[in-house]
């Protein structure tokens, strides 16, 4: 096979992998089947080692980040949250300093807003707004 970056050829390897993440920084899975390019080091992960790599992310990822789950009754339903950011959604969400928001009056208010929202209520979410094309500073 030939090396995608230089036009080398790969070599199969088993051993270990370290990967990195801007979230989760460093982790290792100890044993795992690669190919490594004989010239300038690109490697290639088969199916199965990247599923490995996923579930070690995601356990290094919960373990750094202390993450811890509970179920709690939401509008009669019961749902999953993440503990330490129970009941924090309108203290991280964008809408609730923006301008356009009018929660009194559906016709005025930011059709983003209601879109989501409307989502929020079929499905029985909550959705803090992260980021907006739209936002527009109270002052």
């Amino acid at each position: 096979m030939k090396c995608l970056e230089c036009g080398s050829s790969y070599a199969r390897k088993v051993g270990p992998i370290v990967a990195k993440d801007k979230v989760v920084g460093k982790y290792k899975i100890p044993n795992a089947e690669y190919f490594e390019c004989k010239n300038c080091g690109d490697r290639l992960y088969p199916f199965k080692t990247c599923q490995l790599l996923d579930k070690e992310r995601l356990k290094t990822m919960k373990k750094r980040l202390n993450m811890k789950f509970e179920k709690y009754e939401h509008h009669g339903e019961n749902v999953w949250v993440r503990s330490d950011l129970k009941g924090k959604h309108r203290e991280n969400c964008l809408c609730m300093v923006c301008k356009k928001l009018d929660v009194m009056n559906s016709k005025k208010n930011c059709p983003i807003a209601n879109a989501v929202f409307k989502n929020c209520k079929k499905f029985n979410l909550v959705t803090p707004m992260w980021e907006c094309p739209k936002f527009d500073e109270k002052k």
